[in-house]
């Protein structure tokens, strides 16, 4: 294993836009010299072992990451964060499109400050022990197209405010504690292709309009308490 700080990134890597340093055994947290990398727009760290255990790593790994104006993907899935994610996570780059930290141990309620990052287009925060309801971030990521949210701790009910992400594509809410009814809302997501919402505790019918999703290809409803509905055609 090695120490990402050790990573030669002297002046001459100045002008660096894509690091792919994914699939490794770097270990420690990330260093303070991705920070000089302004023109960096690609960052895959993907399947290391590192770290941020509390709030000052966090802090440390966001004001690193903030430097980075033009960076576009952000792809820290399966390393061994933990902690809570702070509040501060809406102060990484505006320009941020993907940002990836699904296969973690993260936990504690996701923060109404991730809501700013409206350019997100892709956020993966599954597999992790995120807990608490969705609502009041979520509505305001209106460029999502996939959201993957599996296998937390989710609890409440889905927000009706989801039928909100007009371009959302991909949706796994699956694996989590997520109960009352499926919104009608998502029903009139004419994009979405696939959705998962398998392993919860919801209720009630199936929404009719779902029969209008016409670029549906994966519909997984299992392990719930639905019923059906006779007057329905899905």
């Amino acid at each position: 294993m090695k120490v990402l700080s050790q990573l030669p990134l002297g002046n001459s890597s100045l002008g660096l836009r894509v690091i792919d340093l994914s699939y490794n055994n770097f270990i420690g947290q990330i260093p303070t010299s991705f920070g000089n990398l302004s023109n960096l727009t690609f960052l895959n760290l993907t399947y290391n072992h590192l770290v941020a255990r509390d709030d000052q790593d966090w802090e440390f790994l966001i004001n690193t990451l903030r430097n980075c104006k033009s960076l576009k993907v952000l792809a820290l899935d399966s390393n061994k964060l933990q902690g809570s994610i702070p509040q501060s996570i809406g102060n990484l780059p505006t320009s941020l499109q993907h940002l990836l930290l699904g296969g973690n141990s993260l936990s504690g309620q996701v923060p109404q400050g991730i809501g700013k990052l409206s350019g997100l287009i892709r956020l993966g925060l599954g597999e992790n022990y995120l807990s608490g309801t969705i609502e009041g971030w979520i509505e305001n990521l209106k460029n999502l197209q996939v959201l993957g949210l599996q296998s937390n701790n989710f609890t409440g009910q889905i927000p009706s405010s989801i039928g909100n992400l007009t371009q959302l594509a991909y949706l796994y809410l699956n694996g989590n504690e997520f109960e009352g009814s499926i919104p009608d809302s998502l029903g009139t997501l004419q994009h979405l292709q696939e959705l998962d919402l398998s392993y919860n505790s919801l209720n009630g019918h199936i929404p009719p309009n779902f029969a209008n999703l016409k670029q549906l290809t994966l519909l997984s409803l299992s392990h719930n308490d639905l019923v059906r509905n006779v007057a329905s055609r899905i």
